[in-house]
């Protein structure tokens, strides 16, 4: 991917929800007591708009679950997962001169561009992004397959932020077709999934999607 000025995030403002996605919402509402309106919801649960520069870089088309990724990396892989944190998941990378995205190049590898909630625009298909679902599953215009499943969030350099879904929280939970599509959503971001990651030994299982920075 070229280096350049990019635009990011998404202008909750700006964004008018279907009748079904009102309906979806509305659902949920009254099942979880949701008190925030559901532009409010969006804006809180997506990164702000935003100009950014990006460096010049090579992307792997897919992520792959860390374990398997620095599986030959024998000078920094340990069997203890007590061990398997942010900081063992970027040294590994490092040795093998890699890194992850950052979540601004995250976003863009997903969006391609597109400053729509999804990469493919505001609206989602009936049902939920669960099983073969090709809207989610074919590349997208930079031929990543990226964002394709709510359960494979990916690591970011950020320790903090994972993006392309919430570890399959909201659809193993029963929230509903919006809050689960939304999880999907190219800026999505969830505060609390880093932390569950972590402290729940899932680091050697978490995707992420390797690259390689071009001079």
């Amino acid at each position: 991917m070229p280096g350049g000025t990019v635009r990011l995030g998404h202008d909750a403002d700006r964004f008018v929800p279907s009748a079904r996605q009102l309906a979806d919402f509305t659902e949920a509402v009254a099942e979880y007591d949701l008190t925030r309106p559901l532009n409010h919801f969006v804006a809180e649960a997506t990164s702000p708009p935003r100009h950014v520069f990006l460096p010049a870089r090579l992307v792997a088309v897919r992520s792959e679950e860390t374990d398997a990724l620095l599986a030959s990396d024998e000078a920094g892989h340990d069997d203890s997962h007590a061990e398997y944190d942010h900081a063992w998941l970027m040294a590994g990378l490092e040795r093998c001169g890699l890194r992850p995205p950052t979540p601004d190049e995250w976003e863009y590898a997903c969006a391609a561009g597109a400053t729509s909630l999804f990469r493919w625009g505001d609206e989602y298909p009936e049902g939920e992004p669960y099983g073969e679902v090709p809207l989610i599953q074919e590349p997208n215009l930079f031929g990543l397959v990226i964002g394709d499943d709510p359960y494979r969030a990916e690591f970011t350099t950020d320790p903090a932020v994972l993006c392309g879904g919430d570890g399959g929280s909201a659809l193993c939970g029963g929230y509903g077709d919006f809050l689960t599509w939304l999880t999907l959503a190219t800026a999505y971001r969830d505060p609390d999934l880093a932390e569950a990651v972590y402290d729940g030994g899932l680091t050697g299982e978490t995707p992420v999607r390797p690259i390689l920075q071009i001079p």
